[in-house]
């Protein structure tokens, strides 16, 4: 009997997936500062092989660098 081969974690099973991101619920940058950042925008984002999601991005309105986190249920 061979052994199991699985392709997951090469990166064949990732999905773009359109995320909305509200800058205030999300920026540590802003709240530190106490910003009030109103940018919400729809982005699209790759999830891992087991859907799971963990990638920066940039508000457009505060230039501040978020790490837009999310796991699959």
């Amino acid at each position: 009997m061979s052994p199991g081969f699985s392709m997951m974690g090469s990166g064949i099973y990732s999905e773009d997936v359109d995320r909305e991101i509200v800058c205030a619920e999300r920026c540590y940058d802003c709240a530190e500062l106490n910003q009030i950042c109103d940018a919400v925008w729809e982005t699209t984002m790759a999830t891992d092989d087991w859907g799971n999601i963990n990638t920066d991005v940039e508000c457009a309105r505060c230039g501040h660098t978020i790490n837009y986190r999310e796991e699959r249920e």
